[in-house]
């Protein structure tokens, strides 16, 4: 499977604002970011797409799938982790 990676960025408003114009269908999430986490960020977006967590910070797993996310990845993410994820 393909994944191309058509943008980044580690500052809540400024993701929501490049989620909502570019409109992807996976993000990978992480939880602990500056001026807002990631569960604050994804209850502002109007487009969701579909939300992996990766995060070094396992205590937040029972609510990333309650936000209906795909996968939680734990870091440092090992590569046959993430080809498991990919292929969900």
């Amino acid at each position: 499977d393909l994944i191309e990676v058509i943008g980044e960025d580690s500052h809540g408003q400024e993701a929501i604002q490049m989620i909502e114009n570019l409109r992807p269908d996976l993000i990978f999430l992480d939880i602990e970011m500056p001026a807002m986490n990631g569960f604050e960020m994804l209850a502002q977006l109007q487009f969701m797409p579909k939300v992996v967590f990766a995060t070094a910070f396992d205590e937040y797993a029972i609510r990333a799938f309650e936000e209906n996310s795909i996968d939680y990845l734990l870091k440092p993410i090992e590569k046959e982790r993430l080809d498991i994820t990919i292929q969900k």
